[in-house]
């Protein structure tokens, strides 16, 4: 082969294969820019400070190098807006078989649950039964907010009753909770220690263990009407790659210290 000739092609070759790595790269991206939505949550996602979503999501915007949207929406507004087709994509979900129906699941945390008793609820109530057996004691939650089988039948025998109230977002659910609005509310440490501090409860408050089995996985949320199965796997497979070298534990450490950081890490 001539050998300006040879130069040439591979100077060619040098040019086209960024391109063509680059194009399978974006194997996983949608046709148009990712809709993803973050909500208020503690230590996960606080509006102006960021969080821990905010910096996988960004973790993933540089890796994908998919384009991104990014808005600010109550939980129960994000999980309706990305059943219909109006979002792409959220963070820290947690499976449910409802949710499984219109969504794929990339899990990266897990997440432990606790009661939080208000300081007005009688030093003998410890037990759900006996919260249960009191009719004047109100819980509060969050719309569309899963917790556990069994926190979740907690909160629908609840509701059932008229004894649950139910407000858009975590910020409102504590100020409420600090002003005694009502008695108990289901929570993480992800959320009560960073809105404590925000809304200091006016008295002791009791942290309980009512359901041992509540540690759920949390994970990125994909629309099915936005992913094929195919750019499912991708992303989760990217998930772990990012659990695997070790970014999210450098994610989780940065914003919850390094022994809080193993207790919500995931494990693939």
């Amino acid at each position: 082969m001539n050998f300006r000739l040879w130069i040439n092609c591979f100077l060619l070759a040098l040019v086209s294969f960024p391109a063509a790595a680059l194009q399978v790269d974006r194997s996983l991206c949608p046709t148009t820019p990712i809709r993803f939505a973050h909500y208020e949550m503690g230590a996960l996602y606080t509006k102006g400070r960021g969080g821990i979503d905010e910096d996988v999501i960004q973790e993933l915007i540089k890796r994908s190098r998919c384009d991104f949207t990014v808005t600010v929406l109550p939980r129960a507004r994000s999980w309706y807006d990305l059943e219909q087709g109006n979002l792409d994509m959220l963070a820290s979900g947690v499976p449910t078989p409802e949710r499984e129906k219109f969504a794929w699941f990339a899990a990266y945390l897990t997440d432990k649950k606790y009661v939080i008793l208000g300081p007005e609820v009688p030093r003998e109530i410890v037990t759900m039964d006996q919260f249960i057996a009191a009719p004047k004691l109100v819980m509060g939650g969050v719309r569309s907010f899963k917790y556990s089988p069994l926190y979740d039948a907690l909160s629908e025998r609840l509701e059932a009753t008229g004894r649950l109230e139910q407000v858009g977002d975590l910020d409102t659910l504590y100020r409420m909770f600090a002003h005694g609005r009502f008695a108990a509310t289901i929570a993480s440490p992800l959320a009560y220690r960073f809105y404590f501090e925000r809304y200091p409860p006016h008295g002791k408050v009791r942290y309980l263990d009512w359901d041992p089995n509540s540690k759920a996985v949390s994970a990125l949320v994909l629309s099915k009407k936005a992913f094929t199965a195919k750019q499912a796997r991708q992303w989760q497979a990217l998930m772990r790659t990012m659990l695997n070298d070790g970014t999210i534990m450098q994610i989780l450490t940065r914003h919850l210290g390094p022994e809080e950081a193993k207790l919500v890490m995931y494990v693939n």
